[in-house]
């Protein structure tokens, strides 16, 4: 039995909501495309049920990577914690999908030399070429 959702994640099969099939198939066609996009509005507008089911739509076809930045103003002090903070973000979003794989230990690994951002951007560069599928990342 369905019910009215107002706080959180509405979830098709559970909650009442309306039918976002078009906009979601214009998001896969966008990622498809390369593309990259932003969604925003104001709150309690769907944002968060939205990334939700383009997840859904995507995870056949792409290999997700779902994090947030809430509670995480820590990582923004320095180049050095947001690199650390961000490869950790990677991996608990990869461990929430169980995949605990080799893209987990491409994230576990130190950047070392001291050039985060340099280091940050290798590391994408390698969790791209080891991943089995193409990685779309989403951020909420």
């Amino acid at each position: 039995m369905k019910r009215f959702n107002v706080a959180g994640v509405c979830i098709p099969e559970k909650h009442y909501m309306v039918d976002q099939a078009r906009c979601i198939e214009k998001l896969q066609n966008m990622i498809g495309e390369g593309q990259y996009l932003s969604l925003n509005r104001g709150r309690q507008y769907g944002k968060t049920t939205l990334l939700y089911l383009l997840e859904r739509a995507l995870k056949d076809k792409y290999r997700i990577i779902a994090i947030s930045f809430e509670a995480a103003d820590d990582i923004f002090e320095s180049a050095a914690l947001f690199s650390k903070g961000l490869l950790r973000k990677f991996k608990e979003g990869l461990e929430i999908l169980g995949d605990a794989g080799p893209l987990c230990e491409v994230c576990e690994r130190e950047i070392e030399g001291g050039l985060y951002w340099d280091g940050l951007q290798g590391r994408i560069r390698e969790l791209c070429t080891v991943s089995d599928k193409p990685i779309v990342l989403i951020v909420d």
